[in-house]
């Protein structure tokens, strides 16, 4: 079952709302959508939003290393993190950001290949 658009403004606004962020909201809402697309059991697109907060909160107190991006994302960097934290499992979901003296500036968020390939996504402009 496809995880409803009530659900989805419920993830957007927990995403939204963790201390340190800044997202261009109409970005933030796009990829919490395409995140239920990655995710469409419920269970599995509310633990990729949590485990997004988690990593947003991550990122901002600086507790986690990252990647820096290269060509058309120079300046950005790139984080990778698992929609649903396992011993073992693979890192599916990424969030390209940068630093800011508040916290970090995120340009998009999702999963790293579903429904298309976040960094060619995030290339194409944003």
């Amino acid at each position: 079952m496809a995880v409803s658009d009530s659900r989805i403004l419920d993830g957007a606004l927990e995403i939204a709302s963790t201390p340190g962020l800044e997202m261009e909201p109409n970005g933030l809402l796009e990829d919490t959508y395409l995140l239920a697309a990655a995710f469409p059991e419920e269970d599995e697109f509310m633990a990729a939003c949590a485990s997004t907060v988690r990593a947003i909160g991550n990122l901002v107190s600086r507790r986690v290393s990252s990647a820096q991006l290269k060509y058309a994302l120079e300046g950005w960097s790139s984080y990778h993190y698992q929609h649903r934290v396992s011993q073992g499992g693979r890192a599916d979901c990424r969030i390209v950001f940068r630093e800011t003296p508040a916290g970090i500036e995120v340009m998009g968020f999702g999963h790293r290949a579903i429904p298309e390939d976040l960094y060619a996504r995030m290339a194409s402009g944003r």
